[in-house]
């Protein structure tokens, strides 16, 4: 087999294509994530910060008491305006299936918001209807805070 100079330059040029190539794959996907839109109101990247703050509030047992229960500082909230937050001001539901979709979270990341969300519906349909201090010293509901704090270390 004889091997000449254009052979090289040839395998070089493929080389700078496919590299070149990749490139373009991973700016397109990075520029994806800044610009894809939930709708005309957020970009993905404001959604999921949305939704990092939803997880941060479920997550937090002092923030919950404080504000949930108690009504002290600034923010108001309460348990059931954390799940319209969640679910409707946010569609939590349908971030996770757009991020799954288009490849915008790892697989770890999707599993950890499922695992998750289950938690706060399987709370929700077992559960009567009690005040935020019931529910936020239930036992049940640490088992939810802790889904949320390990879905928000994913993110």
């Amino acid at each position: 087999m004889n091997f000449n100079w254009t052979d090289g330059v040839i395998g070089a040029a493929a080389g700078v294509f496919i590299t070149a190539g990749i490139a373009i794959w991973l700016h397109f996907r990075l520029s994806r994530a800044e610009t894809t839109t939930m709708n005309e109101n957020y970009s993905y990247l404001e959604w999921l910060e949305n939704i990092r703050s939803m997880l941060r509030e479920f997550a937090d047992a002092e923030y919950q008491v404080r504000v949930w229960v108690t009504g002290e500082g600034l923010e108001v909230s309460s348990y059931s305006d954390a799940i319209c937050g969640l679910f409707d001001d946010y569609g939590f539901d349908e971030f996770l299936s757009f991020s799954s979709d288009q490849y915008l979270l790892n697989k770890e990341q999707i599993g950890a918001l499922e695992i998750f969300r289950d938690a706060i519906n399987e709370f929700n349909d077992t559960q009567p209807r009690e005040s935020d201090e019931e529910i936020v010293q239930n036992p049940r509901w640490a088992d939810v805070r802790a889904k949320a704090s390990a879905a928000l270390s994913t993110l």
